[in-house]
């Protein structure tokens, strides 16, 4: 079988599913492959605003899921004020994000700004002018 390429991922969002799907498939569940080696290949995959989201991080085994929990929150769907289970979802899902990023000992107290801006791009008009 011809070898499968990596996707690219540009930050849009529309493409995220499928790129996220194939680098699972190819890179992240292979047993194989150290973290630090999952980092670049993610590195590599990564391109525009998406890539610069994890630009300055250092390619290291223990930063490889920051990377990863970013991208989940940077690529959540677009909250509306009119869905209360949209909002309840977005914040579960930045939750678990956090929670795994602590777990693996990442200090998150500063991130309240990088947080706020990933979160408000989240919400539509209604709720950002509220």
């Amino acid at each position: 079988m011809p070898a499968i390429e990596l996707p690219k991922f540009n930050g849009y969002v529309m493409q995220w599913q499928a790129f996220y799907d194939l680098f699972l498939m190819l890179v992240h569940n292979n047993r194989r492959l150290h973290e630090v080696e999952k980092f670049l290949y993610l590195k590599s995959s990564l391109q525009s605003e998406a890539s610069a989201l994890v630009s300055t991080l250092p390619v290291t085994n223990a930063n490889y899921e920051v990377p990863r929990n970013l991208l989940l929150i940077f690529n959540a769907p677009l909250v509306s004020s009119d869905c209360v289970q949209s909002i309840k979802g977005l914040l579960n899902l930045v939750t678990e994000n956090i929670g795994v990023l602590k777990v693996i000992c990442l200090r998150t107290d500063q991130w309240n700004a990088i947080l706020l801006n990933l979160l408000v791009r989240k919400l539509d008009c209604q709720l950002r002018e509220q």
